[in-house]
């Protein structure tokens, strides 16, 4: 009885920590550590666009199917099905806000540039980076 109301509490605890590390799903409201929401004005071909080009990702970042085979940041090939677009709206906005979490080995710190992006470029940005599943 008692291992069975510790594994219980256990998985209680365990579901717990996991629902709080993925933050809120919906659209509108920040992610935990202080991030920025995402707007939800996003247009995924502007943000496809400028990851591939002027927006500078690709020289660090990886997506398969894609132009974009760089080694140095995380493979981001996947990265809407690990983050929420309020995560991934925050790690462009401020990189040094936090390390990514998908990182492999986890890191410390990122060694990822601010930028100069417009709100409306991280938007695109951001969805069509949602989109990579």
């Amino acid at each position: 009885m008692i291992r069975r109301t510790l594994a219980g509490v256990s998985l209680a605890a365990l579901m717990g920590v996991s629902l709080a590390a993925c933050g809120n799903s919906g659209g509108g409201t920040a992610s935990s550590g202080g991030g920025q929401s995402y707007p939800g004005n996003g247009n995924a071909a502007n943000g496809q666009t400028l990851f591939l080009g002027s927006g500078g990702c690709v020289a660090c970042h990886t997506v398969a199917g894609t132009a974009a085979q760089a080694k140095i940041g995380p493979d981001l090939s996947h990265v809407g099905s690990m983050l929420t677009p309020d995560q991934i709206y925050t790690q462009i906005a401020d990189p040094k806000q936090r390390p990514a979490p998908y990182a492999t080995p986890p890191q410390t710190g990122t060694q990822m540039p601010s930028n100069s992006l417009s709100a409306q470029q991280r938007a695109d940005i951001t969805a069509w980076l949602s989109t990579l599943k």
